[in-house]
């Protein structure tokens, strides 16, 4: 079964193989790749046997971020790397700022209320101020700053639990979706 998430203005799907192409030209933009841990450029044949070897691991679900109007593929975001009730948020681009803002409330939302996770983290790249701010925004605390990934870039740990994003007013998303849609 496919996991299907729908907001104001956005659509979270579940990927499948088939999507493997629209996740590599996302990738593989060198805009959105200049923050990812790798920019080396993937196929698609690269991307499926990646796709393959995460879902044998059973601890991870990927989204393609989707404008509800258009219905184009707009981005990426994934919670993974699930142990102990605690989970990653990440593998988040997206190339429209309301898709992304509210993406990211709904990953929260479905990590903490269906995946009833106890705290989820990201690790963001201190140069990519935008994102890292935006987290700010959705309750994350500083928690530490580590160099991480290939590249060796200084990333920001970011985290937030079950209880904070309870008590977070998230009514901003809404309001926003709305009004942008």
């Amino acid at each position: 079964m496919v996991v299907t998430l729908t907001g104001n203005a956005t659509i979270l799907q579940e990927v499948s193989l088939e999507d493997a192409q629209v996740m590599c030209d996302l990738r593989n933009n060198p805009e959105i790749n200049k923050f990812l841990s790798s920019t080396k450029p993937i196929s698609a044949e690269e991307q499926k046997a990646w796709m393959v070897s995460k879902a044998k691991k059973f601890d991870n679900i990927d989204f393609k971020i989707i404008d509800k109007k258009t219905n184009e593929v707009v981005g990426l975001v994934a919670i993974y790397d699930v142990k102990d009730h605690k989970a990653e948020f990440g593998r988040y681009i997206c190339t429209r700022s309301l898709q992304a803002m509210e993406a990211e409330y709904m990953v929260l939302k479905f990590g903490f209320d269906i995946m009833y996770l106890d705290m989820m983290y990201c690790r963001t790249m201190k140069e990519n101020k935008f994102v890292w701010n935006q987290h700010y925004k959705y309750g994350y605390k500083d928690i530490r700053e580590e160099v991480l990934g290939p590249r060796q870039m200084l990333h920001m740990i970011q985290e937030i639990t079950r209880d904070e994003f309870r008590n977070f007013d998230y009514s901003f998303v809404d309001r926003l979706a709305n009004r942008l849609r």
